[in-house]
């Protein structure tokens, strides 16, 4: 899903002004773009990836330190382990088989994890939606205003936590603050810790999925 763009002030923008990067050998160092796209090859190693605007690709099997951007959006491809991603603006969309060997941190944008993916840390988001299908969160996840659509057997090992709002522009920028985050857990959803609602949510449960007790912290 994607959303309206942010626009940044002028001077972070020209702090990143540097060459984007195609990557090409077996080992490159840290590298940062404003508009530019960034691209890293199939089985490269890299470090530290950041962008402005530019969209950030990773082909399969690479293996990839930090990759952060504020507009433009992340695609990972099959097989390939990142450190950690965020984004401001940017949608997130990690194929089957990638691992995050921390955690994903959004805003705005939305992520998606395919099939055998996996998160080691947490998932935070305000306003972007998750969708996860056969995949596993070894962390906690929280959210504000975002739907969440577990299905296929995704395992949450940690909490699941919808918080609620603060009263701020920024939080509801995209989404209503008075609107319910749609909260899915689909066929064979396995969530292991607590799930917590800080706010009133439309849930929705499958018999097969396996869900401890759910805290309502909020007046139903």
């Amino acid at each position: 899903m994607k959303h309206s763009k942010l626009i940044l002030p002028i001077t972070l923008v020209a702090a990143l002004s540097v060459p984007a990067l195609q990557a090409s050998g077996s080992k490159t160092s840290d590298h940062s773009t404003v508009n530019s796209d960034i691209r890293v090859a199939t089985g490269e190693n890299t470090q530290e990836l950041s962008s402005v605007n530019g969209n950030i690709d990773v082909a399969s099997d690479a293996h990839v330190g930090a990759i952060s951007t504020v507009n433009g959006d992340i695609d990972v491809k099959n097989g390939s382990t990142i450190a950690s991603v965020e984004s401001v603006n940017g949608d997130i969309e990690l194929a089957a088989g990638v691992v995050i060997e921390n955690g994903i941190e959004t805003v705005n944008g939305s992520v998606e994890l395919a099939q055998g993916g996996i998160i080691k840390g947490d998932v935070g988001s305000v306003n972007g939606d998750l969708d996860f299908s056969a995949a596993t969160v070894k962390g906690n996840i929280s959210v504000v205003n975002s739907d969440i659509h577990l299905k296929n057997g995704t395992v949450v090992e940690g909490d699941l936590t919808v918080k609620k709002g603060k009263n701020s522009w920024f939080s509801s920028m995209f989404k209503s603050k008075n609107s319910k985050p749609k909260i899915t857990f689909g066929e064979n959803v396995v969530i292991k810790g607590k799930v917590v609602f800080e706010r009133d949510v439309k849930l929705t449960v499958a018999d097969s999925a396996q869900v401890s007790d759910i805290d309502y912290k909020y007046k139903k």
